[in-house]
C-alpha cells in the first residue's frame, strides 16, 4: 500500500481495489474525513453502502468500544450480533482479509483461522478414501492450508491453536480423524505424532516462514507506507520475524538478484525443516508408556513424509489404516475408548465421582 496525498498533504486512508479504509485519531476527525470522502464519491455519482461498512476503535487496553459516526446522512457503526437472548457481541471486522481486534493482537484472527480449518475438515477424508493418504496430505497443503493461513503472518505466535487444528487435518488425511464420524466408538487419542507423516511443514512453521518472507519483501520496497512505518517504529510482528530469521540463520532482507532470492528461500525453509525434525527427535526421546500414541512414537522414522513410505510398505489401505489406529491407541476395549462411548451416550455425566474413579482404575 502506498500513501495517498491530496494537495501535497498525506491523507490517512488505505485504498485497495474497491476497499477504502479511513483512519483518524479522534471521533470528530473520522467524521470530518468521512464527510469529505462521501462528498468526493457524490461528485463522481458513486454511492457508499453504509450497511456494508463499519467503524472500529483501536486502543491500548484492547477492549471493545462501540463507535457510531454520522456523516452526510449516513451512519457508520461497529457491527454487532445477537445471541437470541437479548445480549449482543461486537463482530470483528475484516481489513483485507485480516480479522481485527481492538488491541491488534491477532487473537480474533487466530479464532477465525481455527474456525475456517474446522469448517474444511470434513472435505479431507473423502479425498483420502478415494486417492490415498499422500494425495490427501497434498490436498491439505495446496487447498486447505492457503485458505486457513491467509494473513496469518500478522498474528503473534499461534503455535498451540494452529498445531492442534493442523494435527486434526493430518489425522483426517491419514483416515484416523473423527470429523465425519463423530458418534463412532473410536477413542479420542493424541495425534501430534501424525504431523511427521506429511512431507510439509506444520502450520505453525508455515506461519513463521510466511512472516519472515513478508517482512523481507516489505524491507526491499522503499518508499511505501508499509516500509516507512516498519523502519520508523519497533513493530512487534517484525520482532517475531527477526527472531525466526536469527534462529534459522537468514537476514530479514531478500537479496536483489533472482538467484539470490531462490537461495534465501531455500535456506529459510531448510532451517524451519531442521527445527521440525528436532521436534520429532524430542518427542521420541520423551515418549512415555501411558500415552495413547506411545506405539506410534516408538515406530516413527527419522524423517518427514512417512505416509508415502507406509503406502509402499502396505499397499492395502484398510490394513494400513487399522495399523495406524492401533499405534495411535484407537482400540475399542480400553478404558479411554469406553470413557468416550459413555460421554457420547451421555451416561458419563450421570455417574457419581466414586463410580468414575472406580472406572478409571481399570488396568485395561
Amino acid at each position: 500500500l502506498r500513501p495517498a496525498y491530496a494537495r501535497g498533504e498525506r491523507v490517512p486512508v488505505h485504498l485497495y481495489m474497491d476497499d477504502t479504509t479511513l483512519m483518524a485519531d479522534s471521533h470528530g476527525g473520522l467524521r470530518r474525513l468521512a464527510e469529505r470522502y462521501l462528498n468526493f464519491c457524490s461528485k463522481f455519482r458513486m454511492r457508499v453502502n453504509a450497511g456494508k461498512s463499519g467503524a472500529m476503535q483501536f486502543n491500548e487496553s484492547g477492549e471493545w468500544v462501540g463507535v457510531e459516526v454520522r456523516a452526510a446522512g449516513k451512519v457508520f457503526k461497529t457491527p454487532v450480533a445477537g445471541d437470541g437472548e437479548g445480549s449482543v457481541r461486537f463482530v470483528p471486522p475484516k481489513h483485507l482479509g485480516y480479522v481485527c481486534d481492538p488491541g491488534l493482537t491477532g487473537a480474533e484472527h487466530v479464532k477465525h483461522m481455527q474456525g475456517k480449518a474446522h469448517s474444511k475438515l470434513h472435505t479431507i477424508q473423502p479425498v483420502a478414501a478415494l486417492l490415498g493418504e499422500t494425495a490427501a496430505l497434498e490436498y491439505v497443503q495446496t487447498v486447505v492450508a492457503p485458505s486457513v493461513l491467509y494473513a496469518g503472518e500478522m498474528v503473534g505466535d499461534p503455535s498451540v491453536a494452529l498445531d492442534k487444528v493442523g494435527d486434526m487435518a493430518v489425522g483426517e488425511a491419514m483416515l484416523t480423524g473423527k470429523a465425519n464420524k463423530w458418534a463412532s466408538g473410536d477413542s479420542w487419542v493424541r495425534r501430534e505424532c501424525m504431523r511427521w507423516h506429511s512431507k510439509h511443514l506444520p502450520w505453525r512453521q508455515q506461519v513463521k516462514q510466511r512472516r519472515v518472507s513478508l517482512f523481507a519483501k516489505i524491507r526491499a520496497q522503499q518508499g511505501t507506507l508499509a516500509s516507512d512505518i516498519m523502519n520508523s517504529t519497533s513493530d512487534i510482528m517484525m520482532g517475531w520475524a527477526q527472531l525466526t530469521a536469527d534462529k534459522v540463520g537468514v537476514p530479514v532482507r531478500r537479496p536483489g538478484s533472482r538467484q539470490g532470492r531462490v537461495k534465501w528461500k531455500r535456506r529459510l525453509k531448510a532451517g524451519l525443516e531442521a527445527e521440525h525434525l528436532a521436534g520429532l527427535r524430542e518427542a521420541k526421546a520423551k515418549q512415555v508408556q501411558d500415552r495413547s500414541d506411545a506405539l506410534m512414537l516408538a515406530s516413527l522414522g527419522e524423517g518427514t513424509g512417512q505416509a508415502a513410505k507406509w503406502e509402499r510398505v502396505l499397499p492395502n489401505m484398510a490394513t494400513r489404516v487399522k495399523l495406524h489406529k492401533l499405534k495411535l491407541g484407537v482400540v475399542p476395549h480400553t478404558r479411554w475408548a469406553k470413557h468416550q462411548q459413555l460421554v457420547i451416550s451421555r451416561r458419563w455425566g450421570r455417574m457419581s465421582m466414586e463410580e468414575r474413579a472406580d472406572f478409571l482404575k481399570c488396568p485395561c
